[in-house]
């Protein structure tokens, strides 16, 4: 993340204050597509709706000004697969310094120009995703040469000194021994790094599941030398706080007290509301999504990143330790 001056850490402060007690998100993520160009293994949007109903992105910016999120993620799918999603950041941006844009993308139809081009737009990080630390990463998501691509693009939009470049890494059972090495390549290229944690409810499948008292040993030796690395400056995004929970939520298949609808939320292509993207099921406001579906909510059976960095305790919030843009200052590679 680029740097943050003591004004807007003051303003995302407040801000996040106000949405807490008024039970408004502090993070939303805009599924501007559920098209994608990849197929991956462990996800469930893999390849092009044909005639996908797609809301204009004034519907996604009405949003915005109804809920004030602190953070706004622009996601999908592929969301560079949108004719118009500069149209989406810019009309986030056009609000001031908040939201904080996020824009996920495989970084497939990523290019330097466009990714200059989304940054000039309002774009405060960027997250691609890196599955392994070599050309394996293009076998996981059938895209033929990606690997490559990444290692060519991401240096030189790191170069360009804007420091908002992050790779994300979702920690599944083929990825397990891998995960230094991953953080490891991300560092290599200039650029920070997340992970998220794989949920069986994507696919319905448990073949990226952690099982064994083997997998929960190499998993709590990767992330103890990850949060290492960190401490010494390494550009690990990841709090402490939220590294122990996916320990816990690996070795238990479950996080207890979602929050969906009060501290985050998932906004469809079309502009319905959805809990999370692992629950289909739609609401066509914030009120009825809290209403039917938050309010009754028992599953435990994820901890995505979305949910991982705006549940944790107020005071670990605040700090900056829940959610990692507060940290004041990007650092580069422990320096």
């Amino acid at each position: 993340m680029k740097n943050i001056s003591p004004k807007l850490a003051r303003g995302i402060m407040v801000n996040a204050i106000k949405n807490i007690a008024r039970k408004k998100p502090l993070a939303i993520s805009f599924e501007i597509t559920h098209s994608c160009n990849a197929n991956c293994s462990h996800c469930d949007k893999n390849g092009i709706i044909k005639d996908e109903k797609l809301a204009p992105p004034e519907r996604f910016d009405e949003i915005y000004q109804e809920l004030r999120p602190v953070f706004a993620q622009v996601s999908g799918g592929e969301p560079l697969l949108r004719d118009d999603y500069l149209d989406v950041v810019k009309l986030f941006r056009s609000h001031g310094t908040l939201p904080l844009v996020s824009f996920v993308s495989n970084a497939a139809l990523m290019t330097p120009d466009k990714y200059l081009e989304l940054t000039k737009a309002g774009v405060d990080q960027f997250s691609f995703s890196l599955d392994m630390p070599d050309e394996r990463h293009d076998k996981n998501r059938a895209i033929p040469g990606l690997f490559d691509h990444l290692s060519d693009i991401v240096p030189k939009m790191a170069a360009m000194g804007y420091h908002n470049v992050a790779m994300i890494s979702v920690i599944r059972k083929q990825s397990l021994p891998y995960l230094v090495d991953i953080a490891k390549k991300a560092m290599e290229w200039n650029a920070s790094i997340t992970f998220s944690s794989y949920t069986q409810l994507r696919t319905n499948s448990d073949e990226h599941s952690l099982k064994t008292e083997e997998d929960f040993k190499l998993l709590r030796e990767q992330i103890g030398k990850l949060i290492e690395m960190r401490r010494k400056g390494a550009c690990i995004i990841n709090s402490e706080p939220v590294f122990k929970n996916m320990i816990t939520f690996f070795e238990t298949n479950s996080i207890p007290n979602c929050r969906t609808g009060y501290r985050h939320h998932v906004v469809n292509p079309d502009g319905s509301f959805v809990p999370c993207a692992m629950h289909k099921v739609n609401f066509d406001t914030h009120q009825e999504l809290v209403e039917n579906f938050t309010k009754k909510n028992t599953c435990t059976a994820c901890y995505v990143p979305l949910r991982a960095n705006t549940e944790l305790s107020v005071k670990d919030l605040l700090s900056g330790f829940g959610v990692p843009y507060l940290r004041e200052r990007f650092q580069r590679n422990g320096n």
